[in-house]
């Protein structure tokens, strides 16, 4: 597969296993890298299970950009990004909030995977591999501009204005004690700052010098006794009106030298009109359609994968031809015997 002249392959993005560098030499691969370095249309017929999970992998590995991985269903991306992060890839899930436009009740977990993503690609660079759910990108997200309200990460070693810092957790929701004891509070004592995020995990304690941030441990919620210490936290802040007017897509945050690959684009169309025809009289959601649409005019390639047809681009076409296993006995001598004659004859 072709890369941008001056490129070079990220560690990130190289897999363990030596079988994935195999399969990345086959030659309807190579063609079809071919097809996918020259940008547009491009279309694989003959993916099946977790074939198309493999095939982001090695797309990943000489893209000139990243490689979102669009799947059906909210489950696929989970099993998706756990089977890419066990070959060493550089690998995250961008969830669907499963909520209905104008709830504000929606879970902090998949806020922060969400708003997460978004600031890592602001601030530093995309991952390799973006796996969505259909539906999660039919989702609007906030505008930049509007990011730091609805996250902030802090930093060991950098400044904070205690005040306005204060004013923003309040505003968020937060409730200000003297003691933190339960997700959502956080309390500040002289030159400490306690915070118990309310998305999980360990609550954390500031240690400010003047408005510096000297250092940032977990504490121990029964005790107060510091633990262990980290670099940084990130909080979620105001929650109301995630799918609310004045959103934008997601797509617009991913650089154009993103490649989008779409895991059977039948299913992936009939998930999202299923989607739309529940949340189509709210705000902060797109069509089907339109999200599509949205895809193909930033992206520098779109790949779509079938199992049984090129469907979108019928005329730059690679067959990924695979040929399944045949059975093997149920004794386990059986099957190694079987697997041994198949090594012999097959590239394997």
């Amino acid at each position: 597969m072709t890369r941008s002249p001056g490129s070079t392959e990220s560690a990130a993005v190289k897999a363990d296993a030596w079988w994935f560098d195999r399969m990345a030499t086959a030659a309807s691969l190579v063609a079809l890298g071919d097809l996918i370095g020259l940008g547009g249309d491009v279309s694989a017929r003959g993916a099946a299970g977790s074939s198309t999970t493999l095939l982001a992998g090695v797309v990943a590995r000489s893209a000139p950009g990243p490689v979102l991985l669009v799947v059906p269903h909210l489950d696929d991306a989970d099993e998706a990004v756990d089977e890419l992060l066990d070959l060493g890839l550089d690998a995250v899930a961008f969830p669907a909030l499963e909520v209905m436009p104008g709830e504000s009740d929606a879970s902090l977990d998949l806020v922060g995977a969400r708003l997460g993503l978004l600031r890592r690609v602001i601030e530093e660079k995309p991952p390799a591999i973006i796996v969505a759910p259909f539906p999660g990108l039919m989702q609007g997200v906030p505008a930049a501009v509007d990011l730091p309200d609805r996250l902030r990460v802090i930093r060991a070693g950098e400044s904070l204005d205690l005040a306005e810092f204060s004013a923003w957790l309040t505003e968020a929701g937060w409730a200000r004690t003297d003691v933190v004891e339960t997700p959502g509070e956080f309390a500040i004592r002289g030159g400490l700052l306690d915070l118990f995020p309310p998305n999980g995990g360990l609550p954390v304690r500031l240690d400010l010098f003047g408005d510096e941030i000297e250092r940032i441990n977990e504490i121990d919620p029964a005790s107060q006794a510091i633990d262990r210490r980290v670099d940084s936290i990130q909080l979620i802040g105001r929650t109301e009106s995630l799918l609310g007017e004045g959103t934008v897509p997601m797509i617009g945050f991913l650089p154009t030298t993103t490649t989008v690959i779409l895991a059977e684009l039948g299913e992936i169309v009939e998930q999202g009109r299923g989607y739309w025809e529940r949340v189509r009289e709210g705000g902060g959601v797109n069509g089907p359609p339109a999200t599509l649409k949205g895809l193909r005019d930033h992206a520098r390639c779109i790949l779509d994968v079938n199992e049984f047809s090129a469907s979108s681009a019928a005329e730059r076409m690679v067959d990924l031809d695979p040929s399944p296993l045949p059975p093997f006995p149920e004794e386990v001598v059986g099957a190694i015997d079987e697997l041994l004659q198949l090594a012999e004859t097959h590239d394997v």
